[in-house]
């Protein structure tokens, strides 16, 4: 999720980077432009009659201990005060719905991404031994895999949606495998400290590592077909 601040200081940037990674803005980008100058013109009104209302406050004051009327000054600043409400109102709002619009605004990819809609513009970084050649033509991986029940290609994309497989028996057994590799590996070579947070998460840790929290009852529910 995007810092609302590095939004407000690079907004070209940003920008950029969206449309070079989805290829056009979503509509919830130019939305918080929108609400982010409302904001601030919230603030700047609601700050100025709060100014205003402290001011009265020890006129107010003032007067009644000289013993003078300040009857009009009192209900001057009742519709002040009606006026301060109505803008803190709108500006919870307003802040609400700031903080959807940030939600769906995509992560721009890194400058040395190149710019493409699929894998055909992906760039060759580095290679490391030499490709097997075969006398055959070999089947590819995932028909191996199926074939040999590492994977289910079938509940997988029920559990989590497309592209999502759900590995089973060995198969599970390699990615565990993998994952303990990679943990051993940085932890002992590369001096990482291993943690192991809780698996009950609030949503603002959720929205900070871009798990939308509204979108936890897709998990359970997908294109209608409950799990």
């Amino acid at each position: 999720m995007h810092d609302p601040k590095v939004l407000r200081e690079h907004g070209d940037a940003i920008r950029a980077g969206v449309i070079k990674k989805a290829g056009a803005l979503p509509p919830q980008m130019e939305r918080f432009y929108e609400l982010d100058g409302e904001r601030l013109a919230l603030l700047q009104q609601a700050d100025g009659l709060k100014q205003q209302r402290n001011s009265a406050s020890e006129e107010i004051a003032r007067l009644k201990r000289a013993g003078e009327d300040a009857a009009d000054r009192i209900a001057a600043m009742k519709a002040v005060s009606d006026r301060i409400k109505e803008l803190d109102a709108r500006l919870r709002a307003v802040e609400e719905e700031l903080d959807e619009a940030v939600l769906w605004i995509p992560n721009v990819p890194h400058e040395s991404v190149p710019e493409g809609r699929d894998s055909s513009a992906n760039l060759e970084i580095a290679t490391w031994g030499t490709p097997r050649k075969f006398d055959f033509t070999p089947k590819p991986h995932w028909e191996i895999a199926a074939a040999l029940g590492l994977v289910d290609f079938e509940r997988g994309p029920k559990l989590a949606g497309s592209g999502f497989p759900l590995f089973v028996g060995d198969g599970a057994k390699l990615v565990r495998a993998l994952i303990d590799f990679m943990l051993d590996l940085h932890v002992e070579q590369h001096g990482y400290l291993e943690v192991h947070p809780a698996i009950a998460i609030n949503s603002r840790s959720l929205r900070g590592t871009g798990q939308l929290p509204k979108m936890a009852d897709d998990m359970y529910k997908i294109e209608g077909e409950d799990l």
